[in-house]
């Protein structure tokens, strides 16, 4: 029987709409648009840049930030000291001459902090400080699944690495973010090291030993469409962050209904007990979970060979394959509806895949610096984002296909989970 719609519904529908607003939001990529994403929105800045970053090479954002120096903008700034590949000596350089800069122009309230162990009775808050986030002025935030470098931010239209990026106006938000900024920052708490002379930046550089795979030069053609940034609106913005994500993420996996995408850095199969025994991965669980439900469910997954010099004939497959051939055995053995690839980075035209998204019923999009791997949900400082947009969700959803179509299925391992 049809449902007739009384005119009292209709004013209530009209009532609870009649405080309904969205917040201005702008969405972007690596490598398609992200160094000018990132530069126009550091340049907007007219009183106050909050900064926390796991990696920071970028030339032209250290020429930015030194201009807003001198523009007499504040510029605070954290920086991971330790990260797996030592920081290097072009994040030397740039923290040096960013801090030079803050002489120079006498802006008091300006530092450059390091996250790093100074009291050997103290241990570190986290593992590591891997968050990739900007509060600017404290009304606006950009929050990204990448670090401050070139391979994350190459010229448009450059080879560069696969992530999400997004710059929300919402004060709530901004506060927030303020507030986890001024924590993290704090050097009481023994692990944080305020870089005063640029000469003593703790930690020796250590050279990373990179796969051939990234050695090609991150100015070229690539083989897909390049994105341009667009903007849209936000209903609501949800921060989830780390430590102690988990929750929070199993259940964004399970408020999808209809469809659900992940293009993750990182996803092993397996996470480790305090006894020592390998359990199933929660977000891996939660994403069989949604497709028995009848959700569709696509995981896009760097190809991680990346990192190696020579992939070995016979080789075992890495965390990421084990994830895949998992998943793609739940739909084959039991009809689930979920599909897993591995990413093809030459058919792109990137690096590899360091994005970290979730996208849910074409209505959430997920931008976050958090890989699916134990240590990042549950120890180290990570920051995300849901939006609830449609708009997002669109944006991020053009990029997303793209990334999956030009990527092969993969073989299947024998025998059924």
């Amino acid at each position: 029987m049809r449902k007739i719609i009384t005119s009292l519904e209709c004013v209530l529908v009209m009532l609870s709409c009649a405080f309904c607003f969205a917040y201005p939001a702008k969405f972007g990529l690596s490598p398609d648009n992200a160094k000018a994403f990132v530069l126009k929105a550091l340049d907007t800045a007219k009183k106050k840049i909050l900064l926390n970053v796991y990696e920071f090479e970028d030339e032209d954002i250290t020429n930015l930030l030194i201009k807003k120096l001198k523009d007499e903008v504040t510029v605070v700034m954290l920086v991971e000291g330790k990260p797996v590949s030592q920081m290097s000596a072009d994040s030397k350089k740039m923290l040096s001459k960013i801090r030079k800069a803050m002489t120079v122009y006498k802006k008091i309230a300006s530092h450059v902090f390091i996250m790093e162990s100074t009291n050997s009775n103290k241990k570190r808050r986290y593992t590591f400080d891997h968050a990739k986030y900007v509060v600017i002025d404290s009304k606006s935030v950009l929050i990204s699944s990448e670090n401050f470098t070139p391979h994350a931010f190459p010229i448009s239209g450059g080879i560069g690495n696969r992530g999400w990026e997004t710059l929300v106006d919402n004060k709530k938000l901004a506060d927030e973010l303020n507030a986890i900024f001024l924590e993290d920052s704090d050097p009481s708490f023994g692990d944080i090291v305020e870089l005063k002379d640029p000469s003593l930046i703790p930690s020796p550089f250590i050279p990373f030993e990179w796969g051939k795979t990234l050695d090609s030069p991150l100015i070229g053609k690539r083989p897909v469409p390049t994105f341009a940034e667009e903007s849209g609106e936000v209903t609501d913005a949800a921060l989830i962050t780390s430590p102690n994500a988990l929750d929070d993420l199993v259940s964004l996996i399970d408020s999808a209904r209809e469809h659900l995408e992940l293009e993750f850095m990182s996803l092993p199969s397996t996470w480790l007990k305090s006894s020592g025994t390998r359990i199933q991965s929660p977000i891996v669980s939660a994403l069989i979970a949604a497709a028995k439900r009848g959700v569709a469910v696509k995981v896009l997954l760097n190809n991680e060979w990346v990192f190696s010099p020579k992939q070995p004939p016979n080789a075992p497959p890495k965390p990421n394959m084990v994830t895949a051939q998992l998943l793609q055995a739940y739909a084959k053995c039991y009809n689930f509806p979920i599909a897993a690839k591995i990413v093809d980075e030459k058919a792109l035209g990137i690096t590899y895949i360091h994005n970290k998204g979730m996208l849910i019923d074409n209505e959430k999009a997920f931008i976050n610096s958090i890989n699916g791997t134990q240590n990042s949900v549950v120890a180290n400082r990570e920051v995300g984002v849901v939006l609830e947009s449609p708009d997002a969700a669109n944006y991020y959803e053009k990029a997303f296909q793209i990334d999956w179509e030009k990527s092969a299925s993969i073989k299947l391992s024998s025998g059924c989970p």
